[in-house]
């Protein structure tokens, strides 16, 4: 059973009209009284419905992840360039230290 067809109104809808699902993806009410008919006429549109939304539902889900998967690689470049802005201040300070040591040491 799908998650569409676990939805209370529709699972009522489906039973109470003795529904099958055909092999094209609608379902089928094999009585033709108006009950049925209205049913099968119900969960079909309602399917089509379910579906749209659920292909919505999927291109974000598609897109949250391409901007996770963007958002670890920005991450990691900008641990990569923290790292070595660190790597340069450090030595800019010993440098600088150098300097003023060898400024003494010639004085």
């Amino acid at each position: 059973m799908s998650d569409f067809e676990q939805i209370p109104e529709i699972a009522e809808r489906i039973k109470r009209s003795k529904m099958e699902l055909q092999d094209n993806g609608n379902y089928w009410a094999p009585e033709w009284d108006s009950q049925s008919c209205c049913d099968q006429d119900f969960v079909n549109n309602f399917k089509k419905g379910w579906q749209h939304q659920q292909a919505i539902i999927d291109s974000l889900k598609a897109q949250l992840n391409n901007m996770e998967a963007c958002y670890i690689e920005k991450k990691k470049q900008v641990e990569a360039v923290s790292q070595v802005h660190a790597e340069l201040e450090a030595l800019k300070a010993e440098d600088e230290r150098n300097y003023i040591e060898c400024c003494k040491s010639n004085s």
